[in-house]
C-alpha cells in the first residue's frame, strides 16, 4: 500500500458504531435464518450468546431488530434494513479474500459436520485419506469447517 493511504483508525470505528463489530455476523445469521438457535449452532457458540449479542446491538439502536413471538424470532422492518446492508457488507469482505487468495481454497473438500460425527466416523476416514490424499485433509479448529 502508499504512504498516501491513511489507516483506519479502529477506536474511532468502534466508538462511533457503540457495538462491537462481533453483533454484525450474528446479526447476519440470525436474520438469515430466522432463528438464534440455528445462528448459535453456526456460529458455534450458544443460544444465549446471541440472544446477549443481539440486545446489546437492539439497545445501541434504540430499537428492536427482531420481534419476539413465543418462541419464533421474526425480522422487524428496520432489522431486514441493516441486516441487507450487512450481509452485503460482510459479503464484499469476503469476495476480497478470496480474490485475494484463489488457491486457499482451490482443490479443497470442506465438510461441516457435527464434532461427534467427525471424533467417531471421519477420525477413521482421515487416517486411511490422509496417506492418500495429505494436502487434501485437515483437521477443524474451533470455528472452523473440516
Amino acid at each position: 500500500m502508499s504512504s498516501e493511504v491513511e489507516a483506519i483508525d479502529w477506536e474511532a470505528v468502534a466508538k462511533a458504531l457503540g457495538v462491537p463489530l462481533s453483533t454484525l455476523p450474528v446479526l447476519e445469521a440470525a436474520a438469515r435464518l430466522s432463528s438464534f438457535s440455528a445462528a448459535a449452532e453456526e456460529l458455534h457458540v450458544t443460544h444465549g450468546a446471541i440472544s446477549h449479542q443481539i440486545r446489546s446491538l437492539e439497545e445501541y439502536l434504540g430499537l428492536p431488530v427482531f420481534a419476539r413471538i413465543g418462541r419464533r424470532v421474526e425480522l422487524t422492518p428496520e432489522g431486514a434494513a441493516l441486516a441487507e446492508q450487512v450481509r452485503a457488507a460482510l459479503q464484499q469482505v469476503a469476495d476480497a479474500v478470496e480474490a485475494i487468495s484463489p488457491e486457499a481454497r482451490e482443490h479443497k473438500l470442506v465438510i461441516s459436520v457435527l464434532p461427534s460425527f467427525a471424533s467417531r466416523w471421519l477420525a477413521i476416514l482421515n487416517r486411511k485419506a490422509a496417506r492418500w490424499f495429505p494436502a487434501l485433509l485437515t483437521w477443524p479448529t474451533r470455528n472452523r469447517p473440516i
